[in-house]
């Protein structure tokens, strides 16, 4: 009989207890809700040299800017966030960084707003250099709380590997930022001249035709139109249709390779 009232107490004083504490509704955001309620933007992406401070002497990144990478080693890449009547205790996403940039450590740091005058840590992040990914963690501080402005960022390298094949290459910012750069990095051997001329006969001696080769080399910026005269040597007469144009890429080291599909046949030669 002992046995089973103490049974018959420990049940009664179960019940009471789930009478007395009341059920709490907490809402944990994943990555994909949360990433619905949060506005993020790239509010900084400045480069600098070794010995520049920041952020005085640090330059903005622009579109189609040429950039020594080699030079500039250090790049500041800054995010804004903004949460507005979210609703949520708190949440985890990620943000993937460009593979234009590296780092060699992890960074782990506080998210800290400023809220009423106040400056408030709100969660933590997480950059794993290993994979260029941010891991954001909103904590129950942000329940009924409007952040509208909140900084995360880092400083970091460009990839020359980024830029081995083609020393022009987009950088997107399209997580959850939907921002892209045109990005020139200057060759660490740059070609002799910005036109230089070649010809390769089809045979060392007494030979029928000669492949007139014509390079011209322009960093700054795409050629969109243009129109090109040259005055051939004596003896030497142009086939008709013979005429190409030939899209070449230039990497960071130097390396000129045709571009795949960028043969033009040029049909007005003359």
């Amino acid at each position: 009989m002992r046995k089973k009232f103490i049974t018959a107490m420990m049940m009664v004083f179960l019940l009471a207890l789930q009478l007395i504490v009341p059920t709490q509704n907490h809402v944990i955001a994943d990555g994909d809700e949360l990433k619905s309620k949060i506005k993020i933007e790239l509010d900084e992406f400045k480069i600098g040299k070794e010995e520049d401070s920041y952020p005085d002497d640090y330059l903005d990144v622009v579109d189609d800017m040429v950039i020594d990478i080699n030079e500039y080693k250090h790049v500041v890449l800054m995010y804004k966030y903004e949460l507005l009547n979210h609703g949520l205790d708190g949440g985890t996403m990620e943000v993937k960084i460009p593979d234009a940039f590296i780092s060699t450590q992890d960074i782990d740091d506080d998210l800290i707003v400023e809220y009423r005058g106040k400056d408030i840590k709100v969660g933590t992040f997480h950059f794993d250099h290993g994979t260029n990914i941010v891991t954001l963690v909103f904590d129950e501080t942000i329940k009924d709380k409007n952040i509208e402005a909140g900084y995360f960022g880092f400083e970091m390298n460009f990839s020359s590997e980024f830029f081995e094949e083609n020393v022009r290459q987009k950088i997107e910012f399209d997580d959850v930022v939907e921002k892209e750069f045109d990005i020139i990095a200057e060759p660490e051997k740059m070609p002799a001249s910005a036109i230089s001329k070649m010809g390769q006969p089809d045979s060392e001696i007494n030979p029928s035709s000669i492949v007139w080769t014509v390079d011209v080399f322009n960093l700054d910026q795409d050629t969109r139109s243009g129109e090109f005269t040259d005055i051939l040597p004596e003896g030497l007469a142009l086939v008709a249709g013979s005429v190409k144009l030939i899209s070449l890429d230039i990497g960071i080291k130097g390396d000129i390779t045709p571009v795949t599909g960028g043969t033009v046949d040029v049909a007005d030669a003359s």
